[in-house]
C-alpha cells in the first residue's frame, strides 16, 4: 500500500475507507463497534466509489456487486453475469442494482445480496 492519508466516508452509523491501492475496502458499524475488511477485485483503472445510504454501504467494482450492512457489520459480494453493467441506488433499508435480465437486492438487515431472473430464456 502507498503512503498515502485514507479518507473516511461516513454516513448514519457506518465509516467506510478505501484503500488508496483500490483493492481493499474497510467498513466500520456503530451497531458491532468492529473493522471489517473485504478485498475487492477492480478492473485496470478502475476507481471504487462507495455510496452510503441508512446505514449500509455498496458498489460495483470489476465484475461484482459488493455490500456492507452496518446492522450485522459483515460483507457480502455476488458476481454480475458475463457483459453485465449496473450501478447501485437504495430503496429504504435495501440496495439495489438492475441489468436488463436480473434484479439483485442487498438487505441491511442480513447483510445479504439475493438476485432474481427475470428475463424468459
Amino acid at each position: 500500500m502507498r503512503n498515502e492519508k485514507l479518507v473516511p466516508v461516513t454516513s448514519n452509523g457506518i465509516v467506510v475507507v478505501v484503500s488508496p491501492d483500490n483493492d481493499r475496502v474497510w467498513a466500520y458499524s456503530h451497531k458491532t463497534g468492529m473493522w471489517r475488511e473485504q478485498r475487492v477485485a477492480t478492473a485496470p483503472n478502475e476507481r471504487i466509489v462507495p455510496a452510503l445510504f441508512n446505514g449500509m454501504t455498496a458498489f460495483k467494482a470489476g465484475r461484482s456487486l459488493y455490500a456492507f450492512g452496518a446492522e450485522k457489520g459483515t460483507w457480502d459480494a455476488v458476481p454480475l453475469a458475463e457483459g453485465e453493467e449496473t450501478g447501485v441506488s437504495f430503496l429504504g433499508e435495501i440496495a439495489i442494482a438492475q441489468t436488463e435480465h436480473r434484479m439483485y437486492a442487498f438487505s441491511s438487515l442480513t447483510s445479504t445480496w439475493d438476485t432474481v431472473e427475470y428475463a424468459a430464456e
